[in-house]
């Protein structure tokens, strides 16, 4: 049997070779992994794997998708993973990092409208090409977690959500169940698993995961409600 779960005990899209990780996502494949396979965590499961991904200088200045691994950048997806499985990353950006997935300090004097005028100037780029030529201008947007993301990540957390980010988060989920494609739907999925929403039974979960992994995946092998 193909062996999706790699040395960091993470599990991955593509079967893992000498044990390696096959994807920049392990964190948010680990978390779904909790309703397709229903493997019950423990929040200190994977603690002390998410400790070593944080980099220091002075404050936290990084948290890395996996020790050592400074690029490509951290992304939503894994912070909602970490999130998922238990660990307070909510707590870590709301007090330490102002909801920031970079370090404030070097993009907090950048204009917003040279953030703007650099997003129009590569409109027609490659998603990842920002971090890929570091234009600084454009993390205050592309590193920030955005208000429906947040209203997750704190009811989680136990952590007290505004208005705002109640409505936010509803209507993406709205618009996610009406024309997301499977990856954007299984991510739904498990927030609105995790938050105990009646809404993830308008997501045609079985058919998604089947699309998104393929009918090889350890997942489709144990797929469950």
């Amino acid at each position: 049997m193909d062996n999706f779960q790699c040395k960091y005990g993470l599990f991955h899209d593509k079967p893992c070779i000498n044990n390696e990780p096959r994807s920049n996502n392990g964190w948010i494949y680990t978390a779904q992994s909790k309703y397709a396979m229903g493997i019950k965590y423990e929040d200190e499961d994977y603690y002390p794997l998410w400790r070593k991904c944080f980099r220091y200088d002075h404050v936290i200045y990084w948290i890395d998708r996996l020790p050592g691994k400074l690029l490509p950048p951290i992304s939503r997806d894994e912070i909602i993973g970490m999130a998922s499985l238990g660990l307070p990353i909510a707590g870590v950006l709301d007090h330490n990092k102002n909801w920031m997935l970079y370090n404030e300090e070097v993009t907090k004097n950048i204009p917003f409208l040279d953030t703007l005028k650099s997003l129009w100037a590569i409109r027609n780029m490659h998603r990842n090409f920002f971090w890929q030529e570091e234009i600084l201008e454009i993390f205050p947007i592309s590193m920030k977690v955005f208000p429906h993301d947040r209203y997750y990540l704190k009811k989680l957390s136990g952590i007290k959500t505004d208005a705002l980010e109640y409505f936010l988060f509803y209507l993406y989920a709205f618009s996610i169940i009406f024309r997301g494609s499977a990856g954007e739907q299984n991510l739904l999925y498990l927030q609105l698993k995790d938050m105990g929403s009646y809404l993830c039974r308008f997501i045609p979960y079985r058919k998604n995961m089947l699309k998104y992994f393929g009918p090889g995946h350890i997942f489709n092998g144990h797929l469950r409600e």
